[in-house]
């Protein structure tokens, strides 16, 4: 038996060895088996882990999101909110709603046009500041509350304090609504403005409108939108809270307007208080024109009328742009229907306004030419061509009318000025004719001091005469006085000798 030769292997031994290697195999696939049901555990737990990290992250995202939204409003908002608080001017309000216009743009919002609505209750209007693309509407413009539906739906849904309100326009009744705002001719150019830039108007429009404690905020979009409703009610708060900056800057500028019209009348007053004759009208003329555009009136002619009952005349002074007096008419009541109109409105001291085009303003012209009144029609027009567009604005006052003439009609608040101007005139104008009264009455009394200066020296002379005549009287008195008694004794004389004489015959006898 060779030694390097292995002894054949026990079968058992062998059974045992693959046992305990199958044993060994056991355990490590067991072990294996756990480990992985281990890593099955890790593993679904890891997954819920994940599904919950997802679901935490798109909760996470959602707030980040809602956030970022929130600050975005809220930017929208503020910028809305400082630029109401930084306004210097009342005006300003136009540009507040361009800025309201590009906020909500930015949010997201789809508008065609957006703005304020504020009521004016005494006077029964809607008074609009709205904005679109082409920016803001300025100056704002008057809408009557009564004359149209949709302005009344809009008044009571404010009237009756809902938040927010819903109009939804189509059809005939979108037409008609077009109609009604191209009547207005701001909004006409408005319209014409957008329709040139290639803005065309909605087939649908929807208001949305919040309310606050003046008014509304307008948003216009062509399809509803409650998902920006809350925003839309979020803006009215804002401005709701801002808008007694709008109120302060009012009353202030009502103030100074106020203390702007008492200094001009002042000067008004004072200016009259000097005038000494009837040629100082003539540079009275120029001094309202001035007053009148430091008072923000628009117009481009102006003066005065005063009417004298007593000779059925009507005296005007007219000044130029220049301030220069343009001339001074002397016109019958009947010699034209604008001065029996005048005449007539005075008499009943009301305002009278009437409208002139081009031709009739140069058959004006050219009548009081031929009659002499002024002496060329091109210092009559102020030196310019004649205007397309006259309309004459006459203001009572006691003695007559203020004549203001511009291009358009003057609105209820200049009028209101023109008649304060009137009204200081007429107080002014009776000092003067008060003062020329006076001069009347000094020249009567000079008059009458001078015939009694004359009347006194007749009646000194004739009392010298008298005095002359008494002393010639009593020289000659006194001279008579001893002839009287030579005179007498001489009587008497004779008288004795003829007694003597008598006596002696009868003796003798």
């Amino acid at each position: 038996m060779d030694r390097n030769q292995e002894p054949p292997a026990n079968p058992e031994d062998e059974i045992r060895k693959l046992q305990k290697e199958q044993n060994r195999l056991l355990r490590t696939v067991k072990r294996h088996e756990t480990q992985l049901q281990h890593l099955d555990k890790m593993a679904s737990a890891n997954e819920k882990t994940n599904i919950a990290l997802y679901k935490e992250l798109e909760v996470l995202q959602q707030q980040a999101e809602a956030q970022a939204r929130e600050a975005q409003i809220e930017a929208a908002l503020e910028r809305v909110r400082s630029h109401t608080m930084a306004m210097h001017s009342s005006n300003e309000l136009a540009d507040v709603a361009a800025v309201l216009f590009q906020q909500v743009k930015a949010l997201g919002v789809e508008t065609y046009s957006s703005g304020f609505n504020l009521w004016d209750k005494e006077h029964k209007e809607i008074i609009s500041w709205m904005s679109n693309p082409e920016g803001s509407l300025n100056p704002p413009f008057k809408m009557p509350i009564r004359t149209y539906e949709e302005n009344r739906r809009l008044y009571t849904s404010w009237k009756e304090k809902d938040d927010f309100y819903v109009d939804d326009i189509f059809g005939a009744d979108l037409q008609r609504h077009y109609k009604f705002l191209r009547s207005f001719p701001l909004l006409d150019e408005a319209f014409k403005k957008a329709e040139n830039a290639g803005i065309k108007t909605p087939d649908r429009q929807v208001h949305n409108i919040a309310n606050f404690s003046h008014g509304n905020l307008l948003f216009i979009t062509s399809q509803p939108c409650p998902e920006y409703h809350d925003i839309f009610k979020r803006f009215a708060k804002v401005f709701d809270q801002t808008y007694t900056r709008f109120l302060d800057l009012q009353q202030a500028e009502a103030r100074a307007r106020e203390a702007e019209q008492r200094a001009s009348l002042d000067r008004i007053r004072a200016e009259i208080a000097s005038m000494r004759t009837v040629e100082d009208l003539q540079r009275i003329t120029p001094l309202i024109w001035r007053e009148l555009t430091t008072l923000g009136v628009p117009f481009f002619r102006c003066g005065v009328f005063i009417i004298d009952e007593a000779t059925e005349h009507a005296h005007v002074y007219l000044s130029t742009p220049s301030g220069e007096a343009v001339a001074a008419l002397h016109l019958k009541f009947d010699s034209a229907p604008v001065v029996t109109a005048t005449v007539q409105h005075w008499r009943q001291q009301q305002v009278y306004r009437e409208e002139w085009n081009r031709e009739q303003f140069i058959a004006w012209t050219q009548s009081i030419l031929k009659q002499g009144l002024i002496d060329s029609s091109e210092k009559y027009q102020g030196g310019g061509e004649s205007p397309e567009k006259l309309v004459l604005h006459f203001m009572p006052f006691t003695q007559g009318m203020l004549y203001i003439g511009s291009s358009a009609a003057l609105s209820d608040d200049e009028i209101v000025i023109g008649q304060s101007l009137a009204k200081a005139f007429g107080v002014a104008y009776a000092r003067y004719e008060d003062f020329q009264r006076l001069e009347t009455a000094k020249a009567q009394v000079e008059a009458a001091l001078e015939n009694l200066k004359k009347t006194q020296g007749q009646l000194v002379q004739a009392e010298k005469m008298a005095s002359l005549g008494q002393l010639t009287a009593g020289i000659a008195h006194e001279i008579k006085n001893p002839l009287n008694f030579v005179n007498n004794f001489a009587a008497l004389s004779v008288d004795l000798a003829a007694e003597l004489r008598e006596g002696i015959v009868k003796r003798k006898t």
